[in-house]
């Protein structure tokens, strides 16, 4: 494998052979990594010993690829960049061409694998940087199948990154070079990602050629990870296309669609369980109970749902339990069994709002719902609770005139205190329903003022809450072809848009705190107030580092109470030169950035990490865009897409919100409010809204 440098003795001679024979022998333990480590590390040790740089790049590069099986990333790139080093030192090393060309295809191959490695730890940018790295060296060498793969590569963290003109490019150039070359293992995945890109872009029979090409191609290669991909993916976009032909009012050339996603899904997921792979098995399980929902087979799209769900709760897949439960929630809301619908809508609900703290999130919604309970079924309260009541309005109302962030810890304490007080008195309704009628009488009017008081606080509360809120004439002033849908669930909301105008930009944001009404509210004021303070008192204009100084300001906010709250805010932030509207900056927290450019719906996503107390934080990305005159921009909550309402009680979802976007983009701002307005009516009818709402829409 490797080429012998000139050794200084007989022994030197012999230890590099020993060196290449522990190289060997851990190549071939690749499926046993500890065994794999064991000869690497002799390799390494005799190669420091004699000083040999390509015996050591070899055993280095054997460490990491051991790390890498036992998921030890960190160790896997620390090692891969050791073996680089060591090539580069070799290379320097060296005046024979032939061994120098050697080491620079060695290195080549090292880099693509710190690429990859760098893509796993969340880190495009390395990744790129190591690609291109891998890529210079394998043109200099005129390596044709390098060069094929490493564009491939590069293709798809562009394709990560949204940056569909770049991947496009990258991933047909891989097509062409390895189809010339004749090699049909990368030809399978390069069709496979492109398929995926033109899903991304609505090309959906672009999409379909992509991944019929990838399927046939890799059952020829015998490859069935991609074969069976390649099924599930035609399944997601057959079912994509029932969708759209529902909208339009065609029930019957859905259904076709819709028995066509069935048969490709049943066929990835038959392939995933002869291989055991059970995260993929519960994706197709919850493809299949998706379409069998669609084509009004409840029975079976239960069944497939369920065994999803099973998959997920047995192996801690986090992410599918959330599908699981949506799913599960509107299939049982179509079925009329509401209360297996709402069990599975509050896990689902309580996921979304709240991530990293679960227990926290369904301690709130049980306390909420027992205090609304309390207030509706118990006729007497004791005069002792109402002093107390009255005692902690006064304080919030002393509070509230600093319009700070004292507001909300205030009012959350009277909150709390609020609900122990409804709790406690659970125990003593039946001795309060005993006593004699004029007492009873005298109590039921002591509730009822403690109510009206609890309202008068919340509606000023409420006047606070708008007093941080822009006023609309002012956003129309200074973007006049704009709309904002902004519906509260409660008297107060989680929900907000955030305005502020600077000498020089324009910054617009929509935003959803954890929760929505009273705890939600109090969240938005801390919110708010530490966006305002990263605008004004930092004078920061780049999108990511508000956000990162907004994070800042309020994991410092939360933590004067001396505990630890997760609790925290998803966001869409716009910053739009005052000079060029077409100048856009944006970055955001969950929640993505939709606009439309000649008649096609483009999403730039978030960083997956809120604003707020969480492990492995990153800085969020700011994304600069140049945007065309009436191109429209969108940022929004979660509320509208998960109303519940329609013919069959399910709720709107993102699909039909991007397509009643994108049907009515041509309007005016205004005539797109209207719909947006009829349409969230309608779409609810007699239903409660289940969430705040926040849409904001902007013409360029």
């Amino acid at each position: 494998m490797f080429n012998l440098r000139a050794q200084n003795s007989i022994q030197d001679l012999k230890d590099s052979v020993r060196v290449k024979e522990f190289i060997s022998s851990a190549a071939k333990l690749a499926e046993k990594p500890d065994s794999q480590l064991f000869f690497a590390k002799k390799a390494m040790e005799l190669s420091i010993k004699i000083n040999w740089s390509k015996g050591l790049a070899g055993a280095y590069y054997q460490r990491a690829f051991a790390y890498y099986g036992l998921t030890q990333l960190e160790k896997s790139l620390e090692n891969y960049l050791l073996s680089a080093n060591s090539w580069d030192q070799s290379i320097k090393n060296e005046t024979d061409r032939v061994v120098i060309n050697f080491s620079k295809s060695r290195r080549a191959n090292v880099y693509g694998n710190i690429a990859m490695v760098y893509n796993d730890l969340a880190n495009p940018t390395k990744s790129l940087e190591y690609n291109l790295k891998a890529l210079k060296d394998y043109e200099e060498l005129k390596q044709k199948s390098g060069v094929a793969r490493i564009t491939g590569n590069v293709g798809l963290t562009y394709l990560n990154e949204k940056d569909y003109k770049k991947a496009e490019e990258c991933l047909l150039k891989a097509i062409q070079l390895d189809s010339e070359l004749k090699n049909n293992e990368g030809l399978a995945r390069h069709y496979s990602n492109i398929g995926n890109l033109y899903a991304d872009i609505g090309k959906r029979k672009r999409a379909i050629d992509s991944y019929s090409f990838a399927q046939v191609i890799a059952a020829e290669n015998g490859d069935s990870s991609i074969v069976a991909t390649s099924l599930g993916n035609l399944g997601t976009v057959y079912s994509d296309i029932g969708d759209s032909c529902l909208n339009a009012g065609n029930e019957k050339k859905a259904n076709e669609y819709y028995y066509m996603a069935l048969e490709k899904s049943q066929q990835a997921l038959n392939i995933s369980l002869k291989f055991n792979d059970l995260m993929t098995c519960a994706t197709w399980y919850v493809e299949i109970g998706g379409d069998y929902s669609k084509l009004k087979k409840f029975a079976e799209s239960e069944k497939n749902l369920l065994r999803a769900l099973q998959i997920a709760e047995e192996n801690g897949y986090s992410d599918l339990l959330d599908e699981c439960w949506g799913n599960l929630s509107a299939l049982y809301s179509t079925m009329g069994q509401y209360e297996k619908a709402y069990n599975f809508h509050v896990k689902y609900i309580a996921f979304r709002d709240s991530v990293y703290n679960k227990e926290n999130t369904k301690k709130i919604i049980q306390s909420q719902l027992q205090y609304d309970y309390e207030r509706k079924q118990t006729l007497a309260k004791a005069e002792q609770d109402k002093k107390d009541v009255l005692n902690d309005a006064e304080k919030k109302k002393q509070s509230i005139i600093t319009i700070s962030v004292s507001v909300g810890l205030i009012l959350m304490f009277i909150i709390i205190v609020i609900i122990s007080r409804s709790l406690k008195q659970n125990k003593q309704k039946n001795k309060i329903i005993t006593e004699q009628k004029h007492e009873v009488e005298k109590q039921k009017e002591l509730v009822e003022d403690k109510q009206k008081e609890i309202l008068d606080s919340i509606n000023y509360a409420q006047r606070i809450q708008k007093a941080i809120l822009a006023r609309e004439e002012e956003i129309k002033h200074h973007l006049k072809n704009s709309f904002l849908f902004y519906r509260p669930k409660d008297i107060i909301a989680g929900d907000f848009y955030f305005f502020e105008v600077t000498d020089t930009y324009i910054f617009y944001a929509a935003a959803d705190c954890t929760g929505h009404g009273v705890p939600g509210a109090l969240m938005s004021v801390v919110c708010s107030n530490s966006l305002s303070r990263s605008v004004k008192e930092f004078g920061l204009v780049k999108p990511g580092e508000i956000l990162d100084k907004t994070r800042e300001l309020v994991v410092e906010t939360l933590r004067k109470s001396g505990e630890e709250v997760k609790d925290g805010m998803d966001i869409s932030l716009l910053c739009i030169s005052r000079n060029n509207l077409s100048n856009i900056q944006w970055s955001g927290a969950n929640n993505p950035l939709w606009y439309i450019n000649n008649n096609n719906l483009v999403e730039i996503k978030a960083d997956k990490q809120p604003i707020g107390l969480a492990d492995n934080k990153k800085p969020f990305t700011s994304h600069s865009l140049n945007l065309s005159k009436d191109d429209v921009l969108f940022l929004f909550t979660d509320g509208y897409a998960d109303q519940f309402g329609g013919p069959k009680a399910k709720k709107f979802k993102y699909k039909q919100f991007q397509e009643l976007l994108l049907a009515n983009s041509s309007k005016s701002m205004n005539e797109q409010l209207d719909i947006l307005t009829h349409s969230f009516e309608k779409w609810k009818g007699s239903l409660e809204q289940v969430d705040d709402v926040c849409v904001v829409g902007i013409r360029i």
